[in-house]
This record gives structure tokens, sequence and C-alpha cells, in this order.
């Protein structure tokens, strides 16, 4: 009933009350989809901060890429302005005479980039191509072109640039840059084109790697480009200021010199990042783009990684939103969703350790890489300057881990000194405009040992853009660059040996095509190098040798022979056949394969015509041996004679057979075997004949004298002779040798005794002569004596002067006789001769009151090379002797042109006075020795009799004729004719002045060790105004110079204790001031090899005593002026001789350069003179220095044309030490002698020049 009841009850729904939980469920939903929204906008922004990383790397690479294309640009476009620039100063210079393809010869540097180089006239006419025009092409004319009206219209124009357009000559697009003609007047002249082949610009512009659809172009300020990579059609035409491009971007262009930005292109419509640069001051851009879609396509991939990553972690965190909703709606299920959850994050933390496991094996990894790879990373922060180093960076400097970083001062003192500003400038640059940086350069360890690293460098920065660190690399690369080096110079060794050795060097494919020939194939074939690349051997092989060349080089080919050596006959390029002997070697890669080969070709044709000789000739050899007086053997190197001739029965008495059977020791003496022996022995070390003098046993005569001749047979076979031997009796001869040797000898030392005699006699006489003709010339100049004595003292000096003039005659006279006069023949101007030596004697003659004058043929050559001091010594003796013995009238003296020959220009020298005559009976005895025509000629006027002997010597030593024609009573003409070859004179250098050369006092020290010469030397020097101080002997002259700063040095020679050579040479070795100071001699000792003695000693000058006071005078002043660093005003190239530079070399620089800089030069090489060669020479360290010197100005004065210094200092530099251990240390003093002389004539020149080359400076700037 109860039950009834309760169905009865109605079915009502209670509510049930909802959890307390239910009121979490929207925040937990909103916190979940935040959260969502959260991920997805930071993969968004990693995504764009990826992006924006990317277009900025871009950014900083287009940038610095248009850095490196502007300057290649620049130093192209330099160039060419450099070489028309030389062109237009050269048409400025001399219109009439410029040579417009001689410039186009030497302008090769722009053979690749130029299409045609031309020039044009004022009207717009072509005047030159570099391409000539086909015949009957139309008349050229620029008349209308932009750059012709522009450089017409201003003078002031420089580089024109013109767009890239088809060229009227060529056909073909083009770029033109023009320069401006002018005459020497300025009026406009006309204009030079160089047309620039775009394609070359294109083609450099694709060497720099900017990934796909990347862009150079060169982009004028007028909007249109003149190259551009890739190269697209219509794309010169267009002007890219016509089109609906943003205004900002030519705006930019004008502001900034360097920026970025980005824009489709309107050549091709690729949108591109573009880094652009202004071309030095020139009205050009260069453009460097990367196209936007290749620089964002690396992201691609991690954008879709990125959106799965989003998407994953999405569905996660929606499953968490279901979970936690599931779990609010489910209280019952909390704990189980909680625990779930722990497992989760337990299993994540697990996959997270094994992930920092990972990385930290990837950490080892990398760290070993960089230990492999030699790479360390470096970061500074920024601001503080505070440096963190990797481990490798420690290692690559030498440096302990455990001392910390250095400084950044610290770090970049480890670069080395010659590196050390480049890398702080890159940092610097670095941090101010956070661009990307690389270098090469070379640190020094902590042991001192020097390191090539390549550093690498990035900039961080914040979002503001501003620089918070630098990060870097730094590879070591030292083992690398010395590979390179080693294989470089491999190279280098390999190429100079196959281009300077005599045979031929051929290179070739297995299908024997030649690829490089080596240039000794213009000696041995007739071809150019470049003529055979390409060509194969076996097509200029003899068609008789040719199978058999085949078939080797198809051995080679496959591999079953490596090397091979052939005789064979090549064609020549003149037809002719040459035989030659071929090494080929197989050359083959690392695994075995046969790559070619490399074959050696020799010249062997006189070799096997002379193999055809003796074959052919053996059985005539065979039938003069039988038959001749002379013994011939065929001996073998073992000592074996397989031929005895029978000339040795004739020659020894013993027949070939008895002969064969014998040593040498039973017929040849025992003191002649070691001549014999050392003969043979010549020829088995290569030589290929000897000869040797020995006494031999005749059986019936005895000791006869032989002599035997040995020669090498070449390239005798294995078995056969290779010695032949004659031999003669030479007995006769032998004894004819001895006696003439003894008569030679005999006749030396009566020649020596002779010379030794006039040379101590003349010195002997000279050294009292000096003191009489120096106080008699200063108490006739002192004008303190009384009438009676001032004769008295004349006639002495008259008769010193004629005591000297007769030792002179002698001393000449011998030296004639002996024949040790050499003519010094230089070029000369014959009218200045003339004159010269009219001006010595015209004082003479106006004392007599004779007339002088000069009758001198217009024919006349300008330029003669002979020797002129011994012409104007011979002129000066028929000008004296004219004088001499005529009383009133005139003295004439005349040249004659006599023709030209052969051998050169005949002269014919005539003296004509109004004198007493010459009988013609008397004549003939006027050219001999002391003799006269009369003893009253001696009585009356004096004279040796010598002057016209030793002007005929003279004459005689240079092929000429001399000879008089007289009557007595009317006069005489002395006459000689000699024949000259042409020369051109050389200019002086001397700054010509009309007044005389100021005088300078100076202080000096005279070494003298006669007391009188002492006083007279003294008072004479006192006079002139100079401080004087005395010493004695050499040793004391050194201790002087070390001890005082002096002018100049006048030395005696023969003193006793230590001679002046002595003391000489110990001043020059002392390296201090002293090793420079001029030393002149001043001695009696006055014969040729005497003066010789004294240049070798290291003397500057010389003057004999006695001596003239105004001569002495003349020379210390001369060398005072060269000590204070000027040139003597009378310095010239006769003064100066070896010391001055070649007129061509010097003539060809100065042409080539403008006056100030050649000035330039010559104040550095007198300089450089200056500083040279004062150390001593003692040790090898010195020597050394000095053959550094040596080096050093070798080039310098060749530069210049000082060749003879030029020349000596390279003979200097090539004395090893070696040779100096063999041959002693005088082998080197005596070069650096001769160097240290022939600087100081070089200096004095140079000052000369220099002085020349300044006011040559100074006019051109006036003329201006």
């Amino acid at each position: 009933m109860s039950t009834s009841s309760h169905r009865a009850q109605p079915d009502v729904t209670v509510p049930t009350k909802r959890p307390a939980t239910d009121a979490f469920q929207i925040p937990v939903l909103v916190a979940g989809l935040l959260t969502i929204a959260v991920v997805w906008v930071g993969l968004s922004y990693h995504l764009h901060l990826r992006e924006q990383t990317a277009r900025e790397q871009a950014t900083r690479d287009v940038v610095n890429l248009s850095v490196g294309v502007e300057q290649h640009v620049e130093r192209l476009l330099v160039g060419v302005d450099q070489v028309m620039g030389f062109i237009a100063d050269d048409f400025f210079r001399d219109p009439k005479t410029f040579d417009f393809h001689a410039w186009l010869r030497r302008a090769t540097s722009l053979e690749h980039v130029v299409h045609q180089m031309t020039l044009f006239d004022e009207h717009g006419d072509l005047l030159y191509a570099r391409t000539p025009l086909p015949a009957g092409s139309p008349r050229i004319n620029v008349r209308d072109r932009a750059y012709f009206q522009a450089l017409a219209a201003n003078p002031d124009q420089g580089l024109y640039i013109d767009r890239t357009m088809k060229g009227r000559i060529t056909g073909a697009y083009v770029m033109q840059v023009a320069r401006r003609l002018a005459h020497p007047d300025g009026r406009f002249a006309g204009v030079i084109v160089t047309s620039i082949d775009p394609d070359y610009l294109a083609g450099q512009f694709k060497a720099f790697d900017l990934g796909p659809q990347g862009s150079i172009a060169l982009v004028g300020n007028d909007g249109f480009v003149r190259a551009r990579a890739p190269q697209t059609a219509g794309m010169y035409e267009l002007d890219t200021r016509t089109l609906d491009l943003p205004s900002k971007y030519f705006q930019q262009f004008q502001q900034k010199t360097s920026d970025s930005f980005r824009m489709a292109s309107p050549y091709d419509h690729v949108t591109r990042i573009y880094g652009y640069r202004s071309v030095g001051t020139l009205p050009l851009i260069v453009n460097v783009g990367k196209s936007l879609d290749a620089v964002m396509a690396p992201l691609a991939a991690e954008r879709l990684h990125a959106q799965v990553a989003g998407a994953i972690v999405t569905a996660v965190l929606l499953a968490v939103i279901l979970v936690l909703m599931r779990g609010l709606e489910r209280g019952s299920r909390q704990r189980a969703a909680l625990a779930r959850t722990n497992a989760t994050l337990a299993e994540k933390e697990g996959v997270a350790r094994q992930a920092e496991g990972r990385a930290q094996e990837a950490n080892r990894l990398l760290s070993l890489a960089a230990q492999i790879a030699h790479i360390g990373h470096w970061r500074i922060e920024l601001p503080g300057n505070a440096l963190f180093w990797s481990d490798e960076v420690f290692r690559i400097h030498g440096r302990d881990p455990e001392a910390g970083p250095p400084s950044l001062e610290a770090a970049l003192a480890f670069y080395h000194p010659d590196d050390r500003e480049a890398v702080a400038r890159h940092v610097a640059d670095a941090v101010e405009t956070g661009q990307s940086f690389s270098f090469a350069a070379r640190i020094v360890t902590s042991d001192g040992r020097f390191r090539d690293i390549v550093c690498r460098g990035l900039c961080e920065q914040d979002a503001a853009g501003a620089t918070t660190a630098v990060f870097g690399t730094v590879m070591d690369v030292t083992d690398l660059r010395q590979t390179e080096r080693a294989v470089i110079d491999s190279e280098a060794r390999y190429r100079l040996l196959a281009d300077h050795t005599s045979d031929m060097i051929v290179q070739v494919d297995l299908d024997t095509t030649r690829r490089y020939v080596s240039p000794a194939s213009r000696g041995l074939l007739g071809y150019e190098p470049e003529e055979l690349i390409g060509t194969k051997p076996i097509d200029m092989v003899h068609p008789e040798d040719r199978p058999a060349v085949a078939a080797l080089l198809a051995e080679l080919g496959d591999g079953r022979r490596t090397e091979a050596l052939k005789r064979q006959r090549y064609r020549r390029k003149d037809g002719d056949y040459v035989w030659v002997e071929v090494g080929y070697r197989l050359v083959q890669d690392a695994a075995g394969r046969p790559l070619g080969c490399v074959a050696s070709t020799r010249n062997i044709t006189a070799r096997v015509e002379a193999e055809q000789r003796i074959r052919a000739s053996e059985h005539r050899f065979r039938l003069l041996a039988e038959n001749t007086g002379e013994l011939i053997i065929l001996g073998h190197d073992d000592g074996r004679r397989s031929y005895i001739s029978p000339a040795s029965e004739r020659l020894l008495g013993y027949a070939p057979e008895e002969l064969g059977a014998m040593r040498l020791a039973d017929y040849v003496h025992p003191d002649d075997l070691g001549l014999l022996y050392a003969a043979t022995r010549m020829l088995s070390r290569g030589q290929a004949e000897a000869t040797c003098e020995y006494r031999a046993r005749n059986k019936a005569r005895g000791w006869i004298w032989v002599e035997g001749v040995f020669r090498r047979i070449p390239d005798a076979q294995a078995g056969e002779p290779t010695i032949v031997a004659t031999f003669r009796d030479v007995s006769e001869r032998r004894a004819q040798g001895e006696a003439l040797a003894d008569a030679k000898a005999s006749a030396e030392r009566a020649s020596a005794a002779k010379t030794d005699f006039l040379a101590a006699m003349s010195h002997e006489i000279r050294t009292p002569l000096n003191a009489i003709i120096g106080f008699t010339d200063l108490m006739v100049a002192s004008g303190r004596l009384p009438q009676d004595l001032q004769r008295q003292a004349e006639l002495v000096r008259t008769s010193s002067a004629s005591l000297l003039m007769v030792v002179n005659d002698i001393l000449d006279f011998s030296k004639v006789e002996a024949g040790a006069v050499a003519l010094d023949r230089q070029a000369f101007d014959p009218r200045a001769l003339v004159y010269n030596s009219l001006a010595i004697v015209r004082g003479a003659a106006a004392g007599k009151g004779l007339e002088v004058r000069a009758v001198i043929d217009p024919a006349l050559p300008k330029g003669l090379v002979g020797d002129e001091g011994r012409l104007r010594q011979v002129l000066l003796n028929l000008l004296n002797n004219a004088i001499k013995f005529t009383a009133r009238g005139s003295v004439t003296l005349s040249v004659q042109h006599g023709g030209a020959t052969e051998a050169g220009e005949r002269l014919r020298f005539s003296v004509a006075d109004t004198g007493i005559g010459i009988a013609r009976d008397k004549q003939d005895r006027l050219f001999r020795r002391f003799s006269q025509v009369d003893g009253s000629i001696g009585r009356d006027f004096g004279g040796t009799g010598l002057g016209l002997a030793i002007s005929r010597q003279l004459i005689d030593l240079m092929g000429g004729e001399i000879g008089v024609l007289s009557d007595e009573g009317v006069g005489a003409t002395f006459w000689f004719s000699v024949v000259l070859p042409h020369g051109t004179v050389a200019r002086s250098i001397a700054l010509v002045t009309q007044a005389p050369a100021a005088r300078r006092s100076g202080h000096l020290l005279l070494v003298e060790d006669n007391a009188i010469n002492q006083e007279l030397a003294r008072a004479v020097l006192e006079v002139g105004g100079h401080t004087v101080d005395v010493v004695d002997d050499g040793e004391a002259a050194i201790r002087a110079v070390e001890r005082s700063r002096y002018d100049l040095v006048l030395m005696d020679v023969q003193m006793a204790g230590m001679d002046g050579l002595t003391a000489t040479r110990r001043i020059r070795a002392l390296g201090t001031h002293a090793a420079t100071v001029p030393i002149v001699a001043m001695t009696a000792n006055v014969l040729t090899d005497q003066i010789e003695a004294f240049r070798a000693a290291g003397m500057d000058d010389h003057i004999g005593k006695p001596f003239e006071r105004a001569a002495l005078y003349r020379l210390i002043d001369k060398w005072l002026a060269w000590n204070a660093g000027t040139a003597p005003s009378d310095l010239s190239v006769a003064g100066l001789r070896a010391g001055l530079p070649d007129q061509q070399t010097y003539d060809a620089m100065s042409a080539q350069v403008r006056p100030e800089r050649l000035a330039g030069l010559l104040e550095a090489l007198a300089d450089e003179l200056g500083a040279s060669f004062l150390g001593g020479d003692a040790s090898a360290e010195e020597r050394d220095q000095l053959r550094f010197e040596a080096h050093t100005l070798t080039s310098s004065t060749g530069m210049l044309g000082f060749t003879a210094l030029s020349d000596a200092c390279r003979a200097l530099e090539g004395i090893h030490e070696q040779r100096v251990v063999g041959e002693g240390l005088e082998v080197f003093r005596q070069d650096l002698e001769q160097v240290r002389s022939l600087c100081r004539q070089a200096k004095a020149a140079s000052l000369v020049l220099l002085r020349e080359a300044q006011a040559g400076g100074a006019r051109s700037i006036t003329n201006t």
C-alpha cells in the first residue's frame, strides 16, 4: 500500500544545486584562450624579428658589397681617365708631334676593357681610332654628341661620362667617357673618347655572389643605366627619372653618398633590397641588390615549423582547458586529472633533461670542431668594452685561460705592430656603424712567434638599433698561409725554370694537344709559344719519323710506358727540319690515372751533324793519321790505347807496336809525369781540351820536349775511344821561347829601372822646385821687394818654370815611348777645343804684341769622339812654338773638315805663324827627340826638343799624320790630321753664370814631412784665407781627422813613417765624418800609374808639385763647395767623368716626370749618397750592411742614369763573404773605395742637376 501510494505521487523533478566550482569555468576558459593568443602573438613576433634580422643582414651585405663594387668601378674609371689625361697632356705640349698610336701601344692595361679609343678634332671629325675604320666607311662626326658640346663649351670640364649607347664606329653598346683636348694657347682642340665595354663591367659584376635574382647596376645621376648584371632588353634607353618611382630615392642619392632602400626594379620588376654608393666624385651610383624573395626563402621552413609548433601547443592548451573544465564539472575526477597532469609534467621534465644533455653534447662537439678547425669566438660587451675569449682563442694567442681574458687594449696590443691600427679601426667602425666586418692580420704569441689569423665580427643591437655588443670568430690560418706561400714559391720556381731553360718544355693532354709551351720554342722552332698551344706534336714530325713517334705516344697514352727518350726531326716555321731529342714523362693523378705528358725537347742538330761528319771523315782521318808528321793516339778513360799512328817512329824512334807495349813511365820524364796525368784528369772532369809540354825519351836522341794536345771525343759510344791526343816535337821552339823570355825579362827590368829612375828623379826635382817656385811666387806677389830684387825674383820664377817644363816633357815622352799612354776617348766639341786652346795662349801672345785668331770650317761637325786632352796638348805645343818663334805678326789656328769616311770625320788642324820659318833641308830633324833645327835655337829660344816628338807620338797613337810646311824667313805652318768618329756631346751640367765663383775659406789639414814645403804651403794657404793645421806623417793625420772636423785634407804621398796612401785608406775605413772628408794628393809623384794608385786608395783629386797658386786655390774652392753641399760653378761632364749620369737615360727620365718631381728624386738621391757607405768593413756584419746599402742604391742610381755607380754598387753587392774569406779583405775594399769615390762624384753631379731641375720647375710654373 505504501508502495502504491508512493507510485501515486506525481513525478516531480527536483532541481539540483550547481556545484560551487562552476563559477571558475569562465575564468579558466578566458585564461586558456589568452594563453593561446599569447603563444601565437609570440610566434608571430619571433618570425617578425627573424625576417627583420634577415632583411637587416641583407641590407648590410649589399651596402658592404657596394663599397667593393664602387672601388672597383672607380679604379677602372680613374685608370681610364689617367691614360686619357696623359694623352691629353702630351697633346697639350705639342699637338704637331703628338703620336696617338704610340700611346695606344703603351696603354696595354685597357686592352680588355675598352672597345674603342678615338680622338676627334675641334670640328668633331675623327682623327685617330684604335680600331681603324673599314675602307669606304662614311665620315664619322660627333659634333652632336652631348660630351662634345659640353667639353667644347666648358674648358674646366674634367672627365665627362656619357650615356651607354650604340657607338657609331663599333655599332655595339658602349659607355663613352671623354676628356677635352686643348691647343697650347688653351683653345679647344677636340676631344679624346674612350668607349668602355659595358659587357666587361657586367662580367666583373657577376663575380660578386648575390644569390638568385641578385643584381648590380652602374647608374648615372641622369637616371640612365651604364652597365648592369643581369642585363635586360632595352635597359640602356630606360630613363628611371620618368617612371612612377618614389621621388625620395633620388633625393636620398643626392643627400647621402651611401645608404640602402627597397623597391621593385624598373628593369625586371623584381623586388630587391638595394645598397647604393656614389662612385667617388663622379656622377655615378653603384646599386647592389639582393632579391627579397631569395633573402626570405630560408625563413619559409622556419615559419612552417613555427606554425606547426603553435598548432601543437594550441591543441595541448585546448586539451588542458577541456580537462580543467571537466575537472571543474566533475570534482570527483580532480585528483585523477591532477595525477595525469603531474605525470605529463614529469615526462616533459625528462624530455627537457634529455634536451639539456643533447645541448651539452652539442656544445662539446662544437668545442672539439672549433679546436680542430682552429676557430675561436669572442665577444665585446658595450658599453665598458668587457672582453670574453673562448678557450680556442686563448690557445691561438698562446695565452693561459687561467689568467682570464685581457682588456680590449691589451688584446689589440697582441696584434703585429703593422696590423694593430687597421684592427682597431675595424672594431671602432663596427661599433660606430653597426656593420659586420672581416679582416686578415698577424698576432704575436706569448713566445714571440707570428701567426696568421682571419677574424670576422658582427654587431648585436637592441630594438632601438644601438650596438650592445660585438661578437666575432677568429681562425688560425698560419698553416694555410705557409702552404699557400710554399705553393706560390714552388710554382714560381718551376715556371722560372721552364721559361728560362734552353730546352723547350711542352705539356700535352692525353690526345697530345699542347696546353703549355715554354719560350724556348722561339729559338728551337721559330714559333711563338701561343702559336703552338692547341696544336699536336705529331703534325710537325718528319714523315719518316712519324710512325715511330705515333707508336710511342700511344704507349704513353694507354699507360704502357711512363717515360721515354726519342730522337726525331721537327719541322720549323721556316720549313726546315731540325734534329731534336725529346724526353717524355707521363703525368698521373693521385689514383694513378694518366692525365697527359710533359716533354723536354732539345736541339741536337749540331750533334747529329757532327756524328755524321765524324763517320764520313773517319776514313779520311785514318789516312791523314797514317801520313801526318804528328803522333796521333786514340785512348780510353781506363788508360788503354787503341790506336798509335806510324809517326811514333819519327817522333820517339819506337814503332807503334813497341810504344803500345810500353808504360808512360818508360818514356816520359819522371818530373813531368804529373803534368801528363793532370792534363788527362782535366778531360775526365768535363773539359773539352787540355795541353801540356813535357820531356819524352827519344830512342836515339835522348830527352826531347814534346807538346801533347788532348781532346775529348764528344758523344763517344761505349767501348769506343774517348780521347784523341796529338804529339809534336817542340824542342827547338822551347829553346827559342826561353831565349825570348830571357830577353823580355831583361827589357822589362831595364824599362822598370828607367821608370823608377824617372819617377825618383821627378820627385826629387819637383820637391825643391816646389819651394823655389812657391816662395818666389809669394815674393813677387807681395810687392814689397825693391825693383832690382823684384826683377831678379821674376827671373828665378821664369827659370824655375822652364825647368819644370823640361821635367814634364821628359816624363811625357817617357810615357809615350813606353806605351803607357792610354787614350781617353770621349765625346767633345771641336770648336770648344779650338777656342779653349787659344784662350790659354792668348796671354803669352798679347805679351809679344801678336794677333791670335781662329779659322773654323762651317762644315765642322759639332760632336766627335776622341781624346780631347791629348789633342789640346798637341795644339798647345804647336801654338806655343809658333808664339815663341814669331816676333811680330800673327798666329792662326785653322780647322778644316776633310770629308767623311767609314771610320768617321777627317779633320785637319793647322797652326800658321809669320815667324822666322824653317829651311827645307832641316825640317826632317823637327820631329826627332832632343833635336832642334840648329844649336842656336836652344840658345835663343830654349826648349828640350821633345815637344814635337811627343806630338808626333800622340798623333801616331791616334792613327793620324803630322807635318810642316815652311820656307826660311816666311813663317811656318804645322799641321796634323786625324779621323774621329761621330759622337753626342754631353751638355754641361753647370749653372753657367757670368760672375766668377766666390772664394771660400776653410779649415784645412796639411800633411807634409818636408819642413820647407810645410812653410811654403802654409803661407800660400793662409794668404788664400784658409786656416791650416800641419802634421808631418800619416799616423798624425789619422789622429787629427779623428780629433777635429776638417773641410779638406792636403796629403803628401811619400813621407817618413806612414805614407799618404796608407793613411788615406785608414781614414776612409774610420766610419765617421772623417771617412767622407775630401782628400787631395799634393805630391811630386805625377805619373799616370801613380795617380791611379791615389784614386784607388780613396783620394778624391791630386795636384802636382810644384803647384801654381791659382790652380791650388781653384782646386780647394771646388772641394770646399762640394763639402758644403753645393757643386763647384765650373762642374761639367768632363770634370766628373764616371760620376755623371748617362745622358739618354737622364733625358728620358726628365721627359717623363715633371720638374718638381725630378727635383724631389735628385734631392733624395743626394741625401742618400751623402749618408751611404760611412761604416767600417772589418766585420762580416759591417760588410753585410755595406752590401745592403749598395743594393739599395743600385736601382735608384740606375733609374736616374748614374750607370757607372749603379754597376759598381751591383759589383760590390756581388762580393759575397765566401769570396772575402778566400781572396782576402782587400778584394772587397778595392770595390768599396771605387763606390765611395763614385758616390762623391755622383752627389756633386746630382746637386747641380737638382738646381737645374728646380730652375726648370720655376720656369714651367711661370709659363703656366
